[in-house]
């Protein structure tokens, strides 16, 4: 053990040693995390502009436009029937809202058309309109059923509560939702900085291979299974470092909620960094050279990051692809913090922790095993 924590600090000073490593692999994820969630976070917070087509043009459908409009969330402007789709698809709208012919009727007999959302820009554009077109519309079908169809009732009613006799209360839709997904593609960018520090660290044993150290090293009393488990040490280390500095940093400059507690983001990616180390590792004993262990960097992490949810969520991706993303590590830690973020509990992502680490175990005896059989040595390029 002894030795390990030697090779282990000496590897530290080694990697070290050259200042720009400072930046590269401790201040340079932290500073991108920390901007990513910062921008992410006010751009959630911005206005949204939405285009309105009432086909309805009645008293109900204006009141509505209205009381959107009083939400503070909205930039509203009103479209024609025929440029719609021409304002969604050129993005002078975020989404088009469509308010459907007779809407103000079928509301008065109880059986209203559901309301059209027309977007290209995916949930985060439309989460507030479907929730505050949600509540609005249940409030309307309250009074309906207060009214037991009488339309002069209802009429009455709902006059009542549009002049301020009869109280609204109602809960309005908070920017959690939003960003919560700023903080998922923040980590999602986090865990592929793990993955590219760990592979690159690994590969640091490639190197002292080509310039014939390894040899020297091993040729001592030192045997190399604990020279590569100094590496291992010294990876998880500096994972373990990463992601301490981010959740410091987050936490004085982020002012949002992101759904998740610091402790509970630490354990999750500090169990996905053991995976992390594993992979780097697989690549290090797969690799005849340092050229070839970096073209495996790049494709092995980016596509399994992005069939994993790290870029996007996966629900936007086919059935197929989201099953094939349940054999990759990063896809259940993914998976974790949206559970949480969902109002999950800590122990119910017990499972997905427990699986990241079997992925580790899986992964360290398959490099454990090819390293076994071709400890030999030979010339790297």
């Amino acid at each position: 053990m002894s030795k390990i924590l030697y090779l282990a600090c000496n590897n530290l000073r080694l990697i070290f040693r050259k200042k720009s490593n400072i930046i590269v692999y401790i201040i340079l994820p932290v500073v991108m995390i920390s901007a990513l969630m910062t921008i992410t976070s006010s751009n959630s917070a911005s206005a949204i502009f939405m285009g309105v087509v009432d086909r309805d043009h009645g008293r109900i459908s204006q009141d509505m436009i209205s009381f959107l409009e009083r939400t503070g969330k909205f930039e509203i402007t009103e479209l024609a029937e025929e440029s719609f789709e021409e304002a969604v698809s050129s993005g002078r709208v975020d989404f088009a809202f469509i308010i459907p012919q007779n809407f103000g009727q079928q509301i008065r007999k109880g059986r209203p058309e559901k309301l059209k959302i027309v977007s290209i820009k995916g949930g985060a554009a439309t989460v507030f309109i479907e929730e505050y077109a949600a509540m609005y519309t249940e409030n309307l079908l309250d009074i309906y059923s207060l009214s037991e169809g009488d339309a002069e009732i209802f009429n009455r009613l709902y006059s009542n509560q549009i002049n301020g006799k009869a109280k609204l209360i109602s809960s309005y839709v908070s920017d959690n939702e939003l960003n919560k997904e700023a903080a998922q593609m923040s980590w999602g960018l986090f865990i592929i900085l793990i993955m590219i520090s760990c592979s690159t660290t690994a590969t640091l044993v490639l190197k002292e291979k080509r310039e014939r150290t390894y040899y020297r090293i091993i040729s001592a009393p030192v045997s190399y299974r604990e020279y590569i488990m100094a590496n291992v040490l010294v990876n998880f280390l500096i994972s373990i470092v990463q992601i301490i500095s981010a959740l410091l940093i987050i936490g004085m400059i982020v002012t949002f909620d992101s759904g998740i507690a610091s402790w509970q983001i630490f354990i999750i990616l500090s169990s996905f960094s053991t995976a992390a180390v594993a992979v780097g590792m697989l690549i290090m004993v797969f690799s005849d050279s340092t050229s070839t262990a970096r073209m495996m960097i790049t494709l092995i992490i980016t596509p399994s990051c992005m069939l994993s949810g790290c870029f996007w969520p996966k629900t936007i991706m086919p059935k197929a692809l989201q099953y094939a993303a349940d054999f990759l590590p990063q896809s259940w830690v993914m998976d974790a913090i949206t559970t949480i973020q969902g109002g999950g509990t800590f122990s119910e992502v017990g499972l997905n922790i427990l699986i990241v680490l079997s992925f580790s175990t899986f992964f360290f005896l398959l490099a454990a095993n090819k390293l076994k059989k071709s400890n030999n040595a030979e010339n790297f390029i």
